[in-house]
């Protein structure tokens, strides 16, 4: 159940009733519901347990939907016009949107999925983190997400070519330009210990593999997760790493992947 509940000071609530969602499927439960305003449209940030995997969606233990449409707060139904996983990574989950001070739409969400046991976690006493704060706009009628400004302005930043790259920190921005749409393949880490982002134009599909970093978790979900882009268009990446964490955007934020990743040395190799 979507619960529903109204406040005028924001320290007593009234509950108004259960919102209706149609025939979405729900898995077995439903939490962390978030809603905002973007444009003139609702969107509402809905997470799942118990969803079943369809082709490429679905595919981590838990699962977080953005529905585009309107609340109707009157006849308690929110009228879907699309929805779509929020995010096509391996470690994302409970999206929260708000405002900033500027009023843009914008959202954190927790870095991990489930129960996860990661590498280093007992040696360094902590687990997960937070992602990047994206910020939220519709194009065409999909939701566009990228990170804001103020974040990304931090990441030094490397014009991706073919070839071998090696960064001065483990933090920096990777950006692959609407020019450069004849590679196929990114490594970061090195050969025999790295994450790998392959890309297939003529099928306009984009593929995470974690399948060779030799530290390496949660594999019984999945060694990969695939997105699809316009195979007819030309491909621009930017790819966010700060140390182990990993944040793609591919087309302007057409699309999102977040990813933990562990290789030894976060050197960059791409053909």
């Amino acid at each position: 159940r979507l619960l529903l509940y109204q406040s005028i000071d924001g320290l007593k609530w009234g509950y108004l009733g259960n919102i209706s969602l149609g025939r979405l499927e729900c898995g077995t439960m439903i939490e962390c519901p978030g809603i905002i305003q973007v444009g003139d449209k609702d969107v509402l940030f809905l997470s799942f347990i118990g969803l079943k995997p369809e082709g490429d969606r679905y595919r981590n233990e838990f699962t977080s939907l953005c529905l585009i449409g309107r609340l109707d707060i009157d006849n308690l139904q929110f009228q879907i016009d699309s929805f779509d996983e929020l995010d096509k990574g391996f470690d994302f989950y409970a999206p929260q949107p708000f405002y900033d001070k500027e009023g843009r739409p914008v959202y954190y969400a927790w870095f991990g999925c489930g129960v996860q046991r990661l590498p280093y976690m007992e040696e360094d006493m902590w687990v997960h983190g937070l992602t990047m704060p994206r910020e939220l706009s519709i194009q065409n009628g999909r939701l566009v997400q990228n990170p804001c400004h103020r974040t990304a302005g931090q990441y030094e930043t490397y014009a991706l070519k073919k070839g071998a790259l090696h960064p001065a920190s483990d933090s920096f921005r990777l950006h692959m330009g609407r020019d450069e749409n004849e590679m196929g393949r990114i490594r970061i880490g090195r050969e025999n210990d790295c994450v790998r982002i392959l890309i297939d134009r003529k099928k306009g599909r984009l593929t995470v593999d974690r399948g060779g970093l030799k530290k390496n978790f949660s594999q019984e979900y999945g060694k990969t997760r695939s997105l699809s882009f316009a195979p007819d268009k030309p491909l621009e990446l930017d790819l966010y790493y700060d140390n182990t964490f990993a944040e793609l955007f591919v087309n302007n934020g057409e699309e999102a992947a977040a990813f933990r990743a562990f290789p030894a040395v976060p050197e960059i190799y791409a053909e």
